[in-house]
């Protein structure tokens, strides 16, 4: 796992939950290197906090917090999928509470994946990733709630995926903590079996603006998964990119 400043920013408001380690707020602008193995069951997570000044990181921070206080709930529930969808959904209502209160205005996207009787469920809220390399082919098992995304589903696009760079494509439509008055969060869930052999990616769009899956691909084929991690961050860093980079790979 690798949680990069980047090229262009001058905090870091990326954060990550490596199944109880997360970045702290005494190292809340330190790159950082890790490396783990670990036996399921298992949770993982990044998250991209947003709100400027120091409420990203903030917000970043109270997410991964929360993950950990209910670790157990996402590893041991009966029903994963509806179960943890439910308590993502709680918990960004409860920071929406929380901001409502402070009169703070602050976010952060978020996916997480659970490893536990030998599958992996994935949530997620915003446009951070996670990605699944199964021989050979990459497969993308978040979805992306931005208004870019929500076009292409509808057909709106011709087929044709909105360029990074195209406005609506980080155009959040859910987020973790979004304002709850109309609506309340709808996490995007998947469950797939894990088999040996198989990476999975979880990232912030610090890494994804900045490659496509071919790329993608190319770095996580490394039999060591840090060595994946840190040629991913070196690729996005020379094709330009400036925001937060944070990249967790999970080897089967």
């Amino acid at each position: 796992m690798c949680c990069h400043i980047g090229g262009g920013r001058g905090n870091n408001e990326d954060n990550y939950y490596l199944d109880g380690t997360w970045k702290h707020l005494e190292n809340k602008d330190r790159n950082q290197l890790l490396s783990d193995s670990r036996n399921q069951p298992a949770l993982f997570a990044v998250c991209d906090g947003m709100g400027g000044q120091q409420y990203g990181e903030m917000a970043s921070l109270v997410a991964v917090s929360w993950i950990h206080e209910s670790r157990d709930a996402f590893l041991r529930g009966a029903q994963p999928e509806k179960e943890g969808s439910a308590i993502l959904s709680r918990l960004s209502k409860q920071l929406w509470q929380f901001c409502q209160e402070r009169k703070y205005r602050m976010g952060s996207t978020i996916v997480i994946a659970a490893i536990r009787e030998n599958g992996i469920y994935t949530y997620g809220l915003g446009d951070s990733r996670i990605y699944l390399l199964e021989a050979g082919k990459l497969q993308q098992l978040t979805q992306d709630h931005t208004v870019a995304a929500e076009a292409e589903l509808m057909g709106l696009t011709d087929g044709q995926p909105l360029s990074p760079s195209d406005p609506r494509s980080h155009q959040l439509t859910q987020y973790f903590g979004m304002d709850c008055g109309e609506y309340d969060p709808a996490p995007s869930c998947a469950y797939r079996r894990l088999q040996p052999g198989q990476r999975i990616l979880l990232c912030s769009d610090g890494l994804s603006d900045c490659l496509n899956n071919d790329q993608l691909t190319l770095a996580l084929a490394c039999e060591s998964p840090l060595e994946s991690v840190q040629q991913l961050v070196n690729m996005a860093l020379e094709r330009g990119g400036t925001d937060n980079i944070t990249a967790m790979v999970l080897k089967v």
